[in-house]
């Protein structure tokens, strides 16, 4: 009797002894929450390094505009991206920093084709000025981490992890061609402009510029595409055709999601160096106009002494490779 208790008691005791391990065994060994924590750890590190930028003037009746931007050093540079910080503007620059301090800023430089400005403020606070660290754009690869911080619709330091779901994108903002560009997962919203996207380590591989959203205005646009297609199948002596499906989606709403792009870390870092620098980018020109096709660049017009005159281009000239590299878009050359 006494030999059962015993067993009854330490096989007990074995079981406490195991399920206790096997608890312990499991938290640490729990990707879920390793990741998790590796994700508070990244954010931890990049949240104080973006700030909020209220943009006021007289023309502004609904209130200032809000955008986003990333401290460059501890001598109160912020690099941002956006139209509102043209140098020459009645308007007031003011800047919220991660601690929800509020600083006055001036606009010291700004370019007008890559839309890059810097603000400086003056503050009196270290722990207000938390540098980013800069990470090398020419290595980010789809499949990526991709973690962005901004303050859409004014939602302060809002953030989300994403994914790198393109490189070397060619993509147009206010009619200028913007090359080498990152393709993320996460949305961009009014306010995250000119925000941080960070890598798994925490290093800075750009600035959030904008996303592709269609809506209704386009709706209409394609019924008339759809329209002259079907008119096109059109043939004398025989009734008209259409098209076997709609070019509409259901509920005739376009809707891009999911499709945002990231001006790269190191061109950010190479125009914000020469802002600071000499105040100013100076932009190369070639002195030709061409387009892009399968086979490589086909020249259309050279303009007379300009720098691809000289150098011997002419119209007609079709350009595969420039220094022993294939171009993959017109602006590689």
């Amino acid at each position: 009797m006494k030999m059962k208790k015993w067993i009854f008691k330490f096989s007990f005791i074995l079981i406490i002894a195991f399920w206790m391990g096997e608890g312990r065994l499991f938290s640490k060994s729990n990707p879920l929450l390793e990741l998790e924590k590796a994700r508070k750890a990244v954010l931890k590190k990049v949240q104080p390094s973006v700030v909020a930028i209220l943009v006021e003037s007289q023309e502004m009746s609904l209130g200032p505009s809000i955008f986003s931007g990333v401290i460059l050093d501890r001598k109160g540079h912020i690099v941002t991206l956006g139209r509102s910080f043209q140098l020459g503007l009645k308007r007031k620059y003011s800047v919220i920093t991660y601690s929800q301090k509020k600083y006055s800023a001036k606009v010291v430089a700004y370019d007008p084709l890559s839309k890059i400005g810097i603000l400086k403020i003056k503050a009196l606070s270290g722990e207000d000025l938390t540098p980013v660290e800069m990470g090398d754009s020419s290595k980010v690869e789809k499949g990526d981490f991709a973690i962005s911080v901004g303050n859409p619709f004014g939602l302060l330091q809002s953030c989300c992890f994403g994914t790198v779901s393109g490189v070397h994108r060619l993509i147009e903002m206010d009619g200028l061609p913007y090359p080498e560009v990152i393709q993320i997962t996460s949305p961009i919203n009014p306010g995250d402009m000119g925000g941080l996207v960070a890598n798994a380590k925490g290093q800075m591989i750009g600035l959030m510029a904008t996303s592709y959203q269609a809506s209704y205005g386009r709706e209409r646009q394609i019924q008339l595409f759809q329209k002259l297609f079907e008119q096109l199948l059109r043939q004398p002596g025989r009734p008209p055709q259409k098209l076997p499906f709609s070019l509409l989606p259901m509920g005739h709403f376009i809707r891009g999601s999911g499709i945002s792009f990231v001006l790269p870390s190191n061109l950010v870092k190479k125009i914000a160096t020469h802002l600071l620098e000499k105040g100013e980018v100076s932009w190369g020109v070639l002195g030709l106009k061409a387009t892009y096709t399968q086979k490589g660049i086909l020249v259309r017009e050279v303009k007379p002494k300009g720098p691809a005159d000289k150098g011997g281009l002419k119209k007609g000239d079709l350009i595969q490779n420039f220094n022993g590299k294939k171009l993959i878009n017109l602006y590689h050359l």
